[in-house]
């Protein structure tokens, strides 16, 4: 039975119209569709919805929808109020895959309240029986301000005075400290950074950062949630190394996160501002959060779905393996595949461009960068979309390798046919077949039918017309 609940309270006895409802939808290269529907009520309700009202849609007791009223109007002739919802994914537009939106957020692992405190005594830190060891990585947070010129988006490393002091290096083994010429504002805390999520200097001296943790992230700084549960463990995957056949899985995958904030862009370089006057095409170019999460869905073949709005409205990532629709009591469906022959397929092709030295993207030096990867295969009459400068990182699995290490892009690129094969397979050969169709027990008077399209994963309800 479907509920429609506007503002925690429980409207579904006055709908009377009603679009179908797009609870999982994407394109045929795993791309989700982020869509909308309209939906009529009754006069005879104690409150008018209003827009920005907060809409969600339950089948008996999974939540299967979130999203807000766009639009609210009067329909005179038929009695009711005719209502436009937008899905609360559709939030992913207000922001940009860029440095100053994002990289504090991917660069602190830690909480504040779980940092130990310090302060600044004659240019030491200051902190008894801190713990720390020479060319340990730390982050620093205040509730009030840092001392000069100490930052909170990115790494320090400890270098050990005695057991209640150290001081303050840029990286491991430098010859000299940082100079702190203030002592700041409010409480200080240093925090051990976890490796796995944002390592500030790998083993070729750039900052990489998990790929699941900077999804979440950029689904945090839009107000919402990420779960990656369901694919942390799917094997993307399996490659050589040291001779040894290694497996890696959805939550190994690294990125660089200056090759990050340089998605989109003709150059590899660290612009840390975004200047959108004349001149300037660096903002032009920005990717939009909502496009980027999207198109990577279809690199790795998951789809998007609501999952609940307990604790903040919350998106799960799906592997295609693990889709199952209950549409009612006892009965479930599952998609199926329509095989199509492989001399039919024409073929694709796909350019990656970006530059092979990661040092590149930490200069504010315009490089240019080059198509280092030409994919074709049979007559290449599909082009593959590919962002520039995104270029996913193996973390380095060997032994002693430190946790936040990636082996070397030059000898074991991600790309060519691994990388592409989500993008490609519904090129190749996984159609899925048209509709299947099921009769349902009419547990709600106004419900006259439910269709599953597996094609489009998308369950259409059709409700009576009253007046």
């Amino acid at each position: 039975m479907l509920k429609f609940i506007f503002n925690e309270t429980d409207l579904s006895n006055h709908v009377v119209k009603c679009d179908r409802i797009p609870v999982c939808v994407r394109n045929r290269d795993f791309s989700p569709v982020a869509e909308g529907f309209g939906f009529s009520l009754g006069w005879n309700i104690s409150e008018v919805p209003e827009v920005g009202d907060v809409v969600i849609v339950k089948y008996d007791t999974t939540k299967i929808y979130h999203g807000y009223l766009t639009n609210v109007s009067t329909n005179w002739n038929e009695r009711t109020y005719d209502c436009e919802v937008e899905n609360s994914i559709l939030k992913l537009r207000e922001i940009l895959i860029e440095s100053a939106k994002l990289r504090r957020r991917i660069v602190q692992t830690n909480d504040y309240d779980t940092g130990t405190a310090f302060e600044i005594v004659e240019g030491q830190c200051f902190s008894p029986s801190h713990g720390l060891s020479t060319d340990q990585p730390i982050l620093l947070m205040s509730v009030g301000t840092l001392p000069t010129p100490l930052r909170d988006d990115r790494y320090y490393y400890a270098f050990y005075e005695s057991s209640d002091n150290f001081r303050l290096r840029l990286k491991p083994d430098d010859l000299g400290y940082v100079d702190i010429t203030t002592s700041g504002s409010g409480t200080h805390k240093f925090i051990i950074p976890d490796l796995n999520l944002y390592n500030e200097i790998d083993n070729v001296e750039c900052p990489n950062a998990n790929l699941a943790w900077v999804l979440k992230n950029i689904f945090i700084v839009a107000g919402l949630k990420l779960d990656t549960s369901d694919v942390d463990e799917v094997v993307l995957v399996t490659i050589s190394v040291s001779g040894t056949g290694t497996d890696y899985k959805f939550k190994e995958m690294k990125i660089d996160l200056n090759m990050l904030f340089a998605l989109n862009q003709d150059y590899a370089m660290n612009n840390l501002k975004i200047d959108d006057t004349d001149g300037y095409t660096y903002f032009q170019n920005k990717v939009v959060a909502l496009e980027f999460v999207f198109w990577l869905c279809s690199v790795f073949g998951f789809t998007l779905v609501f999952s609940t709005d307990t604790g903040g409205i919350t998106f799960k990532l799906k592997a295609p393996s693990s889709y199952i629709y209950t549409v009612t009591d006892n009965k479930k469906f599952a998609y199926s595949y329509e095989l199509i022959p492989a001399e039919t397929v024409a073929g694709y092709s796909c350019i990656m461009k970006y530059h092979t030295d990661r040092t590149k993207y930490k200069n504010n030096v315009e490089t240019e960068i080059s198509e280092i990867n030409i994919i074709a295969t049979g007559n290449a009459e599909h082009e593959i979309e590919w962002y520039s400068n995104f270029m996913p990182l193996f973390k380095d699995k060997q032994i002693g390798a430190q946790p936040g290490n990636v082996l070397s892009m030059i000898d074991y690129p991600y790309p060519d046919t691994t990388a592409l094969q989500m993008k490609k397979r519904w090129i190749e050969y996984e159609h899925h077949k048209e509709e299947i169709t099921t009769e349902i027990l009419l547990s709600n008077p106004f419900v006259l039918e439910n269709y599953i399209n597996p094609e489009k994963q998308v369950s259409e309800i059709v409700q009576e017309h009253i007046t």
